[in-house]
């Protein structure tokens, strides 16, 4: 029996921070499966104490690093073994680094759930971005875009997430700091049902900013299931079949 989609379980309090930064997960259960999302002023950004996750993405900015409305992005993934997972610890990358965590539920069970289809970065900052679209590599899977911005501000910056080719398109997670030159995490997901095309994303922000991004596809647990289809037999034979005759009184209206 198939698993279904992946679904988006919590979104982790964004840590914003000028020196190391500790990302704690939300609650959790163990086999869960976290997004771990970092996002700075164009500057590297290196885990110290990594806790179990493994890179997703090299990271990547643009802008000048330090400078205001540079932005980067980098993503990780772990898988929960228990309901107290140990806290990701991340280097001071210079100005400042802020990072959260995501998790979800019904994602495949063993090896990495998570399929990279694009990344790239808005170097001429604007209100709107178009998260360009991948290839699906499997069905029922959950789509999970995230956009970092470099925005100094408080307030969430998304306003819309629009795109045709996926169904109930949620947004996630948005939040915004003004910690160093300013910056913030956007993600949505959104289901899509069969391999193929996953259509461009368009977003709006609040504000003039340069983005950078990434694409993820996270992948659903295969159908499992042990047993044998058994197949009765066609009946063969030879014969003629002779109606009984029906007996009583009346009339037939």
């Amino acid at each position: 029996m198939a698993a279904g989609t992946p679904v988006f379980a919590l979104a982790g309090t964004q840590v914003n921070s000028s020196t190391a930064a500790t990302i704690a997960w939300p609650t959790h259960a163990p086999g869960v499966v976290a997004l771990l999302i970092v996002e700075t002023a164009n500057q590297a950004a290196t885990l110290s104490n990594a806790q179990g996750f493994t890179s997703l993405i090299a990271g990547h900015g643009t802008g000048t690093a330090s400078a205001a409305s540079s932005a980067y992005i980098r993503a990780y993934w772990h898988r929960a073994t228990s309901s107290a997972m140990s806290s990701p610890v991340f280097s001071d990358s210079g100005d400042h680094t802020f990072g959260r965590i995501l998790t979800f539920t019904n994602a495949v069970s063993t090896g990495t759930p998570f399929v990279v289809l694009a990344t790239n970065v808005q170097a001429v900052a604007a209100t709107g971005l178009t998260v360009t679209g991948g290839t699906s590599t499997a069905t029922d899977s959950l789509i999970v875009i995230c956009v970092n911005n470099a925005l100094d501000s408080t307030t969430a910056q998304v306003s819309a997430w629009t795109n045709a080719s996926l169904t109930s398109l949620t947004e996630r997670a948005d939040s915004n700091s003004t910690t160093g030159i300013g910056g913030g995490i956007s993600v949505a997901t959104g289901g899509l049902k069969l391999k193929g095309a996953t259509g461009n994303t368009t977003v709006t922000n609040n504000g003039v900013t340069k983005r950078a991004w990434v694409l993820l596809e996270l992948l659903a647990e295969p159908p499992s299931g042990t047993g044998d289809l058994d197949v009765l037999p066609v009946m063969a034979g030879t014969g003629t079949r002779t109606n009984p005759p029906v007996s009583g009184t009346g009339s037939l209206a």
